[in-house]
């Protein structure tokens, strides 16, 4: 292989990986109604949920992220994960009585589900 095929061949390749990245970071296209963002609920959410939400919105990103994920578990039906999650964030000493009353309020509404 010469130089010139050689230097072609790696531009191909930069080009491929660059295009591959490309449409992965922008999620093929996909749209976003807004409401992933973080500590947005969605308007079909539970009561509860969409309560605890409200409640953790001067959260840190961190805890919010957590508690984003928590929400997604939610609302696909993994009751089971959620509440595991749920239980963990509702010992955390940093939370606000407002806040820890939100989250058992939701643990309370999951385990009568």
């Amino acid at each position: 292989m010469n130089s010139k095929t050689a230097k072609r061949f790696i531009n191909c390749l930069l080009l491929g990986a660059f295009v591959i990245s490309t449409v992965a970071l922008t999620g093929c296209g996909k749209s976003s109604d807004g409401a992933e963002n973080l500590g947005l609920a969605k308007a079909d959410d539970q009561p509860e949920l969409a309560a605890m939400l409200k409640a953790f919105d001067k959260a840190d990103v961190q805890l919010k992220a957590g508690l984003e994920e928590t929400a997604r578990m939610v609302r696909s039906g993994m009751t089971a994960d959620a509440l595991g999650s749920l239980k963990l964030l509702v010992a955390n000493p940093k939370l606000t009585a407002e806040q820890k009353q939100a989250v058992e309020r939701l643990i309370n509404r999951l385990k009568t589900n």
